[in-house]
């Protein structure tokens, strides 16, 4: 009599599956908090360096004067900014021109890295 009936066999096995161990548990939770920590490191650590030393003025265009232009910042100074011939210009997602810098347009201005030009300016609709 130390054979168990089949029946009670088949309820330990389903038990054992359904009531797992606290240990694999405790464990599964840990290991799943490590990831989504070492997720959010790493999602802080790109951020930082995808702007690393890019300065942007956002404002109005005053004045268009050869290859300065003048633009009254959200802050409320102006600032003058160096137009060259690589600067990019863009409308949305269409290209434009340097024509399009007409006074009262708001503009994002992606400054090059040493600060001194403009590397892109996109232009937006007019104030």
């Amino acid at each position: 009599m130390n054979e168990r009936p089949v029946i009670l066999r088949c309820c330990e096995r389903s038990a054992n599956a359904v009531f797992r161990h606290p240990e694999s548990s405790q464990r599964r939770l840990t290991t799943m908090k490590r990831v989504a920590a070492s997720l959010f490191v790493l999602f802080l650590a790109v951020s930082a360096f995808a702007h690393a030393g890019h300065h942007h003025v956002f404002g109005t265009v005053k004045q268009l004067k050869g290859d300065a232009l003048l633009v009254h910042t959200r802050e409320g100074t102006d600032a003058t900014i160096s137009l060259t011939k690589a600067t990019v210009y863009k409308r949305g997602d269409a290209d434009a021109t340097r024509a399009d810098l007409v006074p009262g347009v708001r503009v994002v201005i992606d400054m090059t890295t040493d600060g001194k030009s403009a590397e892109s300016v996109k232009i937006g609709v007019a104030k």
